[in-house]
């Protein structure tokens, strides 16, 4: 696979929250834009917000995702922070959340990210199908941190 050095990210401001870190938590707030649509043909779909160069760790991220206006519906979510290095050598900063067992359209919409519990660093996979079943991995990561001790953040 080739990489390439240009990278779309969402349009829009993402900010880190005053109180960002809240016990050891980091917390944005951005709204979601299009990305290159490649968690969804993974089977992974990806809210994706522009990150700021401030003091978060790239890697991926058991997290949750408000969504803002309405009821405000919180869901669990693997959440990837990082320029994407599968894909690109030096590509956009990009927070990617996949929320879990949610399904609908959330382009344009306001949303609360916060970090709680890092899994791992980001890493550069040989292809789609390697890169496909580490997020598989991830997501079953967050949902064994969801039924243990992260459970107290999100109900």
């Amino acid at each position: 696979m080739k990489a390439t050095t240009r990278a779309s990210a969402p349009s829009g401001t993402t900010r880190v929250q005053p109180s960002a870190r809240i016990y050891g938590c980091v917390r944005l707030e951005g709204m979601v834009g299009h990305g290159d649509a490649r968690g969804r043909e993974l089977g992974y779909p990806t809210a994706n917000i522009s990150v700021p160069d401030v003091e978060i760790r790239d890697g991926v991220w058991a997290g949750t995702v408000c969504l803002q206006g309405g009821d405000d519906e919180t869901y669990a979510a693997a959440v990837s922070v990082g320029r994407r290095p599968t894909y690109y050598r030096r590509g956009t900063r990009l927070l990617e959340a996949h929320l879990l067992d949610y399904d609908g359209d959330l382009y344009g919409r306001i949303v609360q990210v916060i970090l709680h519990h890092y899994i791992r660093p980001q890493r550069r996979f040989r292809g789609t199908d390697e890169l496909a079943a580490q997020i598989r991995d991830d997501v079953a990561h967050v949902r064994f941190w969801i039924n243990g001790a992260g459970q107290e953040f999100w109900t």
